[in-house]
């Protein structure tokens, strides 16, 4: 488990954690380069965006990792915020496009899997990617 700051400048270093933490599992590096996709923007929305009390948001990631895929846990205190459960944005225009607006999107586009929980005052993001997954499958339990 590694906690994340919440300080944007802490992202790099949790991608490069989770990276150096599945380096071993086999996966290919198409697998591995979504998984830093997701977790990115995963991150980045949180800190960005997560509101919590006295911005104590408790940020803790926790990865398991094989040759079949790996999952990426984000637990945190903030206000829960299911992403499952967000209509997917529309598919920007060029005239649309800037940065920021594109993460659920991405996350829906690179993870195999994603799952959201709250309870006992946490919030819990799971993301299953597996080589080569095209499929995402959204759950949800409160």
């Amino acid at each position: 488990m590694r906690g994340v700051s919440n300080d944007l400048r802490d992202v790099s270093g949790a991608v490069a954690w989770v990276d150096a933490e599945v380096a071993g599992a086999g996966l290919p590096e198409e697998a591995r380069n979504r998984i830093g996709v997701c977790l990115e923007e995963a991150l980045v929305n949180l800190i960005t965006h997560g509101q919590a009390a006295e911005d104590q948001k408790g940020i803790e990631l926790t990865v398991t990792a094989d040759s079949h895929g790996a999952t990426i846990l984000i637990s945190d205190c903030c206000v829960p915020f299911d992403v499952t459960r967000e209509a997917p944005p529309a598919a920007p225009t060029k005239e649309d496009m800037h940065e920021g607006g594109m993460g659920i999107r991405l996350l829906r586009a690179f993870a195999t899997e994603i799952a959201y929980a709250s309870s006992g005052g946490r919030n819990t993001l799971a993301m299953i990617i597996r080589p080569n997954g095209q499929d995402i499958k959204a759950s949800a339990s409160r």
